[in-house]
């Protein structure tokens, strides 16, 4: 059920985005939260990266103010990309414990660079 909140409020931000939970013990101490934004297709390489760093701040921040619904040991995937066409554009991780702490997002992947060169 708590989970079904964070991604009722976290929709509340994001109307197009969601949050997903999966279990993943005992990879993980807890669950694996994918929470899902998007930015508008069709960006040049410049407006990309402006976007999706904003979006990741964006998401982080929001993420931060839904922590207390989450257990410990939980984990947020962040997955950012375009709607349509859907495309990932990056990835990156927060520990609930790092989002109480404010620590930015780590293991962050890029995947836009090679997808905004190819339109």
């Amino acid at each position: 059920m708590r989970y079904m909140l964070i991604n009722l409020i976290f929709r509340l931000r994001f109307p197009s985005g969601h949050v997903t939970a999966t279990d993943f013990r005992p990879n993980v101490d807890g669950h694996l939260l994918n929470a899902c934004a998007y930015i508008p297709a069709g960006l040049d390489a410049e407006r990309v990266e402006t976007a999706l760093s904003r979006k990741l701040q964006l998401a982080f921040t929001w993420m931060r103010r839904l922590r207390f619904l989450m257990r410990p040991g939980d984990k947020v995937q962040y997955c950012l990309g375009t709607r349509k066409p859907r495309r990932q554009y990056m990835k990156a991780v927060s520990s609930r414990d790092d989002l109480a702490a404010g620590v930015p997002p780590t293991a962050i992947a890029e995947y836009w660079r090679h997808a905004v060169s190819r339109v």
